[in-house]
């Protein structure tokens, strides 16, 4: 996991879910709110994931490798200080509440695109309110 620095205007909305289907879906959606989208590729590790320091980041988690708070704390040891939409195949399936404290966003399939749209546009426009609280 790479993270890199830049202006944070222009910080992307980094999709990495199984489906390709609706990683497209989703980009399409992240567009519609005037936000760039970047699809991770389902086929790469997360090792290879790279964000933009304030990036607002949707993963399924299925593919997370391990807890949900462990892997956002990796990231935020590579000074990683966006926002994380993890979707969920239902409550039970993760052991934490949403925290905005933690720059932590959940959502529960299935669910309807103005619900996502709604807390991608909360999460990134939050980013930098999160980059502000000091590490």
């Amino acid at each position: 996991m790479d993270v890199t620095t830049s202006p944070a205007d222009r910080d992307p909305v980094v999709i990495a879910v199984k489906e390709p289907a609706l990683a497209v879906s989703f980009e399409l959606a992240v567009q519609a709110l005037g936000l760039t989208a970047r699809i991770h590729a389902p086929e790469r590790d997360l090792v290879d994931l790279v964000l933009a320091r304030h990036s607002t980041l949707i993963i399924d988690f299925d593919i997370l490798p391990g807890a949900a708070l462990s892997f956002l704390d990796q990231l935020r040891r590579r000074d990683w200080r966006g926002w994380a939409i993890v979707l969920t195949e239902g409550a039970a399936s993760i052991s934490v509440a949403p925290v905005d404290s933690l720059g932590l966003s959940l959502i529960e399939k299935p669910f309807v695109s103005s619900q996502l749209l709604s807390i991608v546009r909360q999460a990134h426009a939050n980013r930098l309110w999160y980059a502000a609280i000091p590490k």
